[in-house]
């Protein structure tokens, strides 16, 4: 069995588990974790591997996964100098594979920092899926100069399209379930608001408009939020003897 095939059916096992729903964000943070240390044993060039994902709203950078302190670092040094192949390939939406001597030619600021760390070599693969905004990379780091060839290019495109549909699924699933509490929220909220309406109304003989004037008015009174009035007038009808 040829050492491809070994590499291919490690990867494909790892892969199986981005299969299982990801509901909430622990979860995908370990996932990640487990992504990026199988990518590393699967490329055996790659010393260090991490995850770089982009925020939805300004595209700010960060790690939520990394197989070591050295690979955290690297990452951390592209986000402060704005430059390095994991930025370029979140930026491109393409593949970025380069050995030292390109490294400090296209990024002279980042390389000379990532030398010293003990890295001479960088492959990263952004992850995107379809048409979806780019989630960000995963990126592979080596000690040797040119570590890594087009084998290690493809196998590393089998866990970004893996993993890219994982995250934009869990994203989706988190979104859906916050959207879905807010309107919980908010219909409990309405619920109570008019209880304490009809209490109003009753009490004081007043119309339902001067009773929500009445809300409204202690809720700016006492700078409390207006469900939070009506819901400690209606608990106040409990405490009543």
């Amino acid at each position: 069995m040829s050492d491809v095939t070994v590499r291919l059916r490690a990867a494909t096992m790892m892969l199986e588990d981005l299969r299982a729903p990801i509901e909430d964000e622990e979860r995908l943070d370990r996932v990640l974790e487990r992504l990026t240390e199988s990518a590393r044993k699967t490329i055996p060039a790659a010393a260090a591997a991490s995850v770089t994902l982009l925020a939805d709203e300004d595209q700010t950078a960060w790690t939520p996964a990394a197989t070591d302190e050295t690979a955290a670092a690297i990452d951390e040094l592209q986000y402060l100098t704005e430059q390095g192949p994991c930025l370029e390939a979140a930026h491109t939406r393409g593949p970025v594979r380069v050995g030292v001597d390109e490294v400090r030619d296209r990024w002279p600021a980042f390389a000379a920092a990532a030398e010293d760390i003990g890295m001479r070599s960088y492959l990263s693969a952004p992850l995107v899926l379809g048409d979806e905004p780019v989630l960000g990379a995963l990126n592979m780091f080596g000690r040797a100069v040119d570590a890594f060839d087009p084998i290690d290019e493809a196998l590393l495109s089998l866990f970004t399209a893996a993993a890219s549909a994982a995250i934009v699924h869990a994203r989706r699933y988190l979104r859906s379930r916050d959207l879905a509490a807010h309107l919980k929220a908010a219909m409990e909220s309405r619920a109570a608001i008019e209880q304490a309406k009809g209490v109003l109304m009753a009490q004081r003989s007043i119309t339902a408009d001067e009773a929500f004037a009445w809300l409204v008015h202690e809720s700016q009174r006492t700078n409390t939020k207006l469900r939070d009035v009506a819901s400690a007038l209606l608990e106040s009808l409990h405490r009543s003897p």
